[in-house]
């Protein structure tokens, strides 16, 4: 199976599962901070749309604060609670993709 078409699937189940609570990784949190944002690991996100960008980019997560100000990030980029029904799947997605990324892109 493709890696476009594996992402694909996945990407499908979560769409059919929005929107559902997220929490930004520290990496994440730092950002969202440097952009303004009052964010900590404990801040809860409403992820409201998930597409497949491919292997370039991975599964993208879309959420968007009060102000209605929209971020886009990699789904390994957030953490979902245990008891969504997809966490297993997610934890293999980001747990795959981290160790591609680092085969792939070893300067990341």
């Amino acid at each position: 199976m493709e890696i476009f078409e594996r992402y694909e699937s996945l990407t499908k189940k979560l769409n059919r599962t929005v929107p559902f609570p997220a929490y930004p990784t520290k990496n994440l949190a730092k950002f969202l901070r440097e952009k303004g944002k009052a964010v900590s690991l404990h801040t809860e996100v409403m992820i409201e749309e998930v597409f497949n960008s491919g292997d370039l980019s991975g599964i993208m997560c879309e959420f968007k604060f009060d102000d209605d100000e929209i971020f886009v990030c990699g789904l390994v980029y957030i953490n979902v609670k245990p008891d969504h029904p997809l966490f297993k799947e997610i934890q293999k997605y980001k747990k795959k993709r981290i160790r591609r990324l680092s085969r792939n892109f070893p300067f990341s």
